[in-house]
């Protein structure tokens, strides 16, 4: 492995370590055993397990078995390396089409292909959308993307929805949101360009912003996953979409499906690991992120480490130390206000005695009542309180309330803010039950645009 990069070149093919990782991977291609190097990644990074044991586990032998069988692979390609030498000498004949075939870890048959008219304005902007990805030859893309918009005749949705990604490079998603809606307007089911929206969204609120356009964004990635369904970032962004909204049993399994196609991206199953603290599932949680604290990571052990120091506290109070550090100080509580605090603990429905240990400001900021989710139809919307507001539900027959104390600052996820108008409906709730009605809404989610 001595010099394997030089002038940030690579090797040569005379370096040991890159001729035994290509026959490696030859060996793997032509005995179909790709499925098998799957299974042994995802047993070494994500359960741990040791290199030996992980071979015999993925591939049914031992390491030694293995190193023999690639040898013995190796010695079968004799044929072709003799007729590779005899073919560098002066008026060599052509190399036998039986030696050639034979060294090839798949057939002619194996191979496909297809051809598709593209014009030239297409063509044009995807060159533009690769030449994007070379920092110093952004500029230069970015300004031939914008004159290809400028004509009708050569507007494309390649040149929009690359266009787009600049925009989201520099951080500025409203224009990058425009460009993307020129691009639905022209073809709303292009995948990429669904894709491109949802990312969009996702760096909109990664910062803590809040996010643009939540519902129409997880929509969006489900349009691209139907169509790219081993796509992991797609499952990835999906997963901190639902987290996001609060729906921690749908993140953990968009995450456990990143996870699943990428097995070696710790940052997918630190994801996973908060989905399932979302979820309330800890012992998942624990599990995952003890292993994640042992990463050679620094960012990632570290981020574990943390997770797993803020866990008590979390399962008592129902939210991370953080939050309600900041909850506190945004709303502290004065030794006056002591008395009505616990004469509304009284009076409420929640029979859970507060911690003598723990500190007033936490007492009355911390609702330690679980969040529940709930697909219902809403009924009608009863605003004669405001701020106040009260929805009647209905799911199985069967007649719910639910309050929120300020619709203003309600959590939607939709297309539309709150409306006092809303009627008869869809709608996804997540709430936590009991209070002064069946249960106090936590956010709503409008699936469908309602009348």
């Amino acid at each position: 492995m001595k010099n394997r990069v030089a002038n940030g070149q690579e090797g040569t093919h005379h370096t040991l370590f890159f001729a035994q990782s290509w026959i490696l991977v030859h060996y793997l291609l032509n005995k179909d055993k790709m499925s098998e190097l799957g299974k042994y990644f995802g047993l070494v990074e994500i359960q741990r397990m040791p290199v030996d044991r992980a071979i015999q586990q993925a591939f049914g032998m031992s390491v030694a078995q293995l190193d023999q069988e690639v040898k013995a692979y190796f010695h079968s390609l004799t044929p072709l390396f003799t007729a590779l030498d005899d073919s560098h000498r002066p008026n060599a004949p052509r190399i036998p089409q039986a030696v050639t075939q034979a060294a090839l870890p798949f057939s002619v048959d194996d191979i496909g292909t297809s051809s598709q008219s593209l014009p030239i304005a297409e063509g044009q902007a995807l060159v533009d959308e690769m030449e994007l990805r070379i920092p110093e030859r952004r500029q230069a893309a970015i300004n031939q993307l914008q004159k290809l918009i400028a004509d009708p005749k050569t507007e494309t949705v390649v040149a929009h929805r690359a266009l787009a990604w600049a925009y989201v490079q520099k951080g500025d998603t409203t224009h990058a949101f425009e460009e993307l809606n020129a691009a639905v307007q022209m073809n709303a089911n292009d995948p990429w360009t669904r894709f491109g929206m949802a990312l969009a969204s996702y760096h909109s609120g990664e910062t803590g912003a809040r996010v643009q356009g939540l519902a129409n964004m997880m929509e969006s990635l489900h349009i691209v996953i139907d169509e790219y369904p081993d796509f992991a970032e797609a499952y990835n962004m999906l997963g901190w979409a639902r987290l996001a909204g609060g729906g921690g049993n749908a993140a953990v399994e968009s995450m456990k499906q990143a996870v699943q196609l990428s097995p070696g991206d710790e940052d997918y199953q630190l994801r996973l690991a908060r989905a399932y603290l979302a979820a309330k599932k800890f012992d998942d949680a624990t599990s995952t992120l003890q292993r994640l604290k042992l990463s050679q990571d620094p960012r990632i052990a570290q981020a574990a480490g943390k997770d797993l120091a803020d866990l008590p506290f979390l399962k008592k109070y129902g939210v991370a130390p953080e939050e309600a550090a900041a909850s506190a100080k945004s709303n502290p509580i004065t030794a006056n206000d002591e008395k009505s605090a616990k004469d509304d603990d009284e009076d409420s429905d929640s029979d859970q005695p507060a911690s003598s240990s723990s500190p007033v400001n936490v007492k009355k900021e911390i609702d330690k009542r679980p969040v529940t989710f709930l697909k219902a139809t809403l009924l009608s919307v009863d605003c004669s309180k405001a701020p106040a507001a009260v929805l009647s539900v209905s799911r199985r027959g069967k007649i719910l309330k639910f309050r929120t104390a300020d619709y203003k600052s309600m959590a939607v996820i939709g297309p539309t803010d709150f409306s006092c108008a809303w009627k008869n409906i869809p709608v996804n709730l997540n709430y936590r039950a009991g209070g002064k009605l069946d249960g106090d809404l936590v956010s709503i989610e409008i699936p469908e645009a309602g009348n």
